[in-house]
């Protein structure tokens, strides 16, 4: 992806980051690649990969592999599958420089398995209330 810087976000964008805490911006992937992404996902939770090493675990209840997991989550993700590092999305976001400064490192990353229908709901919580830069967690 040389070359592909994606989406410019404005200086009315960064000012509304800063007051607001969040930014929405549009264009950092396609449908295609959301597609591809999203059975990549599908297939790393069911081949339940991270599993071994306690990336993966069930974030609602106590893990119960022969009954499943409730709302699985993944941490460290592109560990376990290092195509996602070379992603149209990857490479763009790698730009957040523009907003966030220039000493940015990627610290944590995860994702959540959130099927349509399951019943589960996302508990409230506050993704690096606890993780800090060294701790293993």
């Amino acid at each position: 992806m040389v070359g592909d810087s994606g989406p410019h976000v404005s200086e009315i964008s960064s000012s509304r980051f800063g007051r607001d805490g969040f930014l929405l911006v549009e264009g950092l992937s396609s449908d295609e690649e959301i597609a591809s992404l999203r059975a990549l996902f599908d297939r790393m939770f069911s081949e339940r990969r991270g599993w071994e090493a306690g990336d993966l675990f069930d974030m609602i209840g106590p893990d119960n592999p022969e009954q499943g997991l409730a709302l699985p989550q993944l941490l460290r993700p592109s560990q376990y599958e290092p195509l996602l590092r070379k992603t149209k999305l990857a490479q763009r976001t790698l730009n957040r420089e523009q907003i966030l400064g220039p000493k940015l490192e990627n610290d944590l990353e995860h994702a959540i398995s959130k099927p349509p229908f399951n019943g589960a709901a996302t508990p409230w919580h506050q993704d690096d209330a606890f993780h800090r830069k060294g701790s293993g967690v």
